[in-house]
């Protein structure tokens, strides 16, 4: 359920929230004579960050952070099924 009490900006200034997503990785294959793939490895690092739009040194709670990650991830899963149905 979502929490509607926490508003969608910085709580020091009333800003926009930015979201920004880093990742890196490594993914390894072995392709076979056979045209067979086989996984060597399969690493992913992802660093999520939500800032102020204003100010990047505002403190952003832990709770309002949680809950953009969690929007931005529906809208991502969203844009994905948009593209799988089209």
């Amino acid at each position: 359920m979502e929490d509607n009490s926490i508003a969608l900006c910085c709580p020091s200034c009333g800003g926009q929230l930015i979201y920004k997503r880093l990742s890196d990785g490594v993914s390894m294959r072995e392709i076979g004579t056979d045209s067979s793939i086989k996984v060597l490895s399969d690493t992913k690092n992802i660093n999520e960050y939500v800032m102020c739009s204003i100010q990047q040194s505002h403190n952003i709670p832990e709770q309002l952070r949680n809950k953009v990650i969690a929007l931005v991830g529906q809208e991502a899963a969203r844009k994905k099924i948009e593209i799988i149905n089209t």
